[in-house]
């Protein structure tokens, strides 16, 4: 659990893809941001250990809907393609910009499992 829940956003639960499988992966930053604040910029993702191959991560360009039927609105989420990886598990880092100014960097850390 973060420590300064205002600072940066966790995912709740993890997320599991196969070994073989490439992922189509989005991380809300909803919660995380003011009303009228949004992402900026070109976001970074990193994994830890190193094995996952992550493209091109970017500022979703349109409306989302999570898992639990939830609108995620435009400009509040990091998409990103995942592929490969061992069996275990995986610790992805996301930052992103914002249009809040003063070079504010918003940033968020979600668990990966990778399956065989």
């Amino acid at each position: 659990m973060p420590t300064t829940p205002t600072d940066s956003v966790y995912a709740l639960r993890p997320c599991t893809k196969m070994a073989g499988e490439v992922l189509d992966y989005a991380a809300d930053f909803g919660e995380l941001l003011d009303a009228s604040e949004t992402l900026t910029g070109t976001p970074t993702v990193t994994a830890l250990p190193a094995g996952l191959t992550i493209g091109t991560p970017a500022v979703n360009s349109t409306a989302l809907t999570d898992p639990e039927g939830n609108t995620i609105g435009i400009g509040q989420a990091v998409q990103v393609q995942i592929a490969g990886g061992q069996k275990g598990r995986y610790e992805l880092t996301i930052l992103c910009g914002s249009s809040a100014g003063g070079g504010r960097i918003r940033g968020g850390k979600c668990i990966l499992l990778v399956d065989v």
